[in-house]
């Protein structure tokens, strides 16, 4: 059953051109160009948001997605990226203890 669905799935995105132009399968078109090096210190504010704006814009492109999709699964998947962080702390911790003992 699960083949059909994946078939025709399949199907219906290369009928329909679903992927093409930001469809409802793709984020929004972005261009990717080359961010010009800051000349100084007053130009490095402009730098950044050049830099880190197409990358953020994607970022909550995709919260909107998986929001839409369930808040839960939000939810699940930043409580597990916080505990992915703080587990190897734990750990080391727990180790020096032990190996200190």
């Amino acid at each position: 059953m699960l083949i059909l669905y994946t078939i025709l799935l399949l199907f219906s995105i290369v009928n329909l051109n679903l992927t093409e132009k930001g469809g409802i399968f793709l984020p929004p078109k972005f261009e990717y160009e080359r961010v010009k090096a800051p000349s100084g210190l007053r130009d490095l504010p402009r730098y950044l948001k050049e830099l880190l704006g197409g990358f953020f814009s994607r970022i909550f492109y995709i919260f909107k997605l998986v929001w839409k999709t369930g808040p839960w699964i939000l939810f699940s998947m930043l409580l597990l990226a916080i505990l992915n962080g703080i587990l190897p702390v734990v750990g080391s911790i727990i180790s020096q203890s032990v190996l200190n003992a």
